[in-house]
């Protein structure tokens, strides 16, 4: 996989976050940004995007900015602590985009991410102890929500049969047109805000399968949903199959 990493304010190329991600296999194309030229910056990234088409940009506090302000089309944005309320004009960023964040960042608020994922749908995972996230855990985090990018979306009923995390949810909205969904034929129909489902299959972090099961046990549709259409309701780990089981076990 390509990825544009954008790198912060007296930040320079070559750092802990852009090197994990090459050790990982990926190829990381991490250009030097002007520190004090934001317009430059913009220009800089959109030229090496436009070179690359890269499936994800990463964008570092400031660089986060920057990313925000580029065209990156179809590509997943991964912001780390972005800097959005003291560079550049965009104010929002599209679905699928992931936002990681310490709580404990002393340099960009917390509450600056918690603001642009309220407004924009976008997924906000806390993580890490201070502003850099250069620490294993966050690092992880980091690669895990690039390498989602990569994974495939269709449904496919043996899907299920892997070890996946359920979870009950409500759908809250719904943000993806002509959206494909199969079920039951007979009582299959399209997915309706208000509707409640399991999510059995994730994809990736802001992506999931969900099913919805009406009280006779058969399956009224499954389908794609991003995060930011569903409201978690509830949390369980189970094993694969058991959704097939806790339907055979029901009367």
């Amino acid at each position: 996989m390509t990825i544009l990493f954008l790198h912060g304010w007296n930040s320079v190329p070559g750092g802990v976050k852009p090197t994990y991600l090459k050790d990982h296999g990926h190829e990381v194309i991490n250009p030097a940004l002007p520190h004090e030229d934001m317009a430059e910056a913009i220009r800089i990234a959109q030229a090496e995007f436009d070179q690359h088409r890269p499936q994800v940009v990463v964008g570092s506090s400031r660089g986060g900015a920057v990313a925000m302000n580029i065209d990156s089309g179809e590509a997943r944005l991964v912001l780390l602590c972005p800097a959005w309320k003291k560079y550049g004009e965009t104010r929002t960023v599209k679905l699928g985009t992931v936002i990681l964040h310490s709580r404990a960042d002393d340099v960009v608020p917390f509450a600056d991410s918690e603001e642009l994922a309220k407004n924009s749908g976008a997924t906000l995972i806390e993580v890490g102890t201070d502003h850099r996230l250069a620490d294993p855990e966050p690092l992880e985090m980091m690669l895990t929500a690039c390498e989602g990018q990569g994974k495939a979306r269709q449904l496919e009923w043996d899907k299920h049969h892997e070890r996946i995390e359920y979870g009950i949810v409500r759908v809250a909205r719904l943000l993806r047109p002509n959206r494909h969904f199969q079920g039951t034929p007979g009582v299959c129909r399209a997915p309706q805000v208000g509707d409640t489902g399991t999510l059995v299959y994730a994809y990736d972090l802001t992506s999931f399968a969900v099913e919805c099961v009406n009280t006779g046990g058969t399956t009224v549709w499954l389908a794609d949903f991003f995060a930011e259409e569903l409201e978690f309701l509830g949390e369980r780990t189970v094993e694969a199959g058991a959704a097939e089981r806790d339907r055979a076990d029901r009367p």
